[in-house]
């Protein structure tokens, strides 16, 4: 969660929205400058070493690639946050949301 906020601070993402899993994260953001393929690799690179350097782990820690979704609207972006923020809901680790510690919802 440090990585993203780094991100943020830094201007280069807009955050609306993320959810740390135990496996994945779902993350809502809007890129200011750069690429998102660049970018994620060297956010998934750098969380990836953290995390194994934590754990004791060595190699890949996420799975290549990602997927991206268009935010067309407002109803879009408002539905997609749902989603994301629903996740830990869905996966039976909280009630709601609210209680899940590893996410962030944009105040904006």
């Amino acid at each position: 969660m440090d990585a993203m906020h780094h991100r943020r601070e830094k201007m280069s993402w807009d955050v609306h929205g993320f959810v740390l899993m135990p496996d994945h994260f779902h993350l809502l953001l809007r890129l200011n400058r750069g690429s998102l393929a660049q970018e994620m690799a060297s956010f998934s690179k750098f969380t990836g070493r953290r995390i194994n350097n934590l754990l004791g782990g060595a190699g890949s820690f996420w799975q290549e690639g990602y997927y991206e979704h268009a935010i067309r609207s407002e109803d879009d972006l408002r539905d997609i946050l749902t989603y994301i923020l629903q996740n830990p809901v869905r996966a039976g680790l909280v009630n709601v949301p609210e209680a899940w510690p590893y996410r962030f919802k944009s105040p904006e």
